[in-house]
């Protein structure tokens, strides 16, 4: 609401959804803010599709979709928009992840952002001196995407009770290049 962080689905989202018009594919947030116009913002990403048909209570897995695709309502009213959709992050289009990056202020704080959403995350370290593959081990990220030196190395995604060897992403040596 407004650029701030209100509220988040939960992580993961359940993997038996039932049909389309069911209550998994609903999510109600409660908000509180003062009275005047407002902007709300709705992220979702395509990071976790379904596997299959019977996830979704046996109707074509074609029909998932993502976003927002029935109707908005607060207090039980239909909230009547405009909506506009954007597809990608902000910090995609402006390549956080490679060039633009230099253009970002980013904190030192990070561990205040751990098991937060909605994170950039940027680190630097010394090519290590090895041969073998290496691996950067992710734990108290829960799913986004990866990148090395402006590339993408790919998504992840650490679910809760899953096998710990998990957490780790390896690193292609090939992209470990001087900057």
């Amino acid at each position: 609401m407004d650029g701030q962080l209100q509220a988040t689905s939960q992580i993961p989202l359940t993997e038996d959804r039932g049909l389309l018009t069911g209550p998994a594919f609903t999510q109600s947030f409660p908000l509180t803010f003062t009275e005047g116009s407002h902007t709300l913002s709705l992220l979702t990403c395509a990071v976790g599709l379904i596997k299959g048909d019977w996830m979704l209570g046996g109707q074509n897995m074609v029909e998932e979709r993502k976003g927002l695709w029935g109707q908005a309502c607060w207090n039980n009213e239909t909230l009547p928009g405009p909506w506009t959709m954007q597809p990608g992050l902000l910090g995609e289009r402006a390549t956080f992840f490679a060039a633009g990056g230099a253009m970002v202020s980013w904190h030192e704080r990070w561990h205040e952002a751990v098991d937060r959403p909605l994170s950039w995350w940027r680190f630097s370290f010394a090519r290590p001196q090895v041969d073998g593959a290496l691996a950067a081990d992710l734990t108290g990220m829960s799913k986004g995407m990866a990148w090395l030196n402006g590339k993408c190395i790919g998504r992840y995604w650490l679910v809760a009770g899953t096998r710990e060897e998990l957490q780790f992403w390896q690193i292609p040596p090939v992209l470990l290049e001087r900057i």
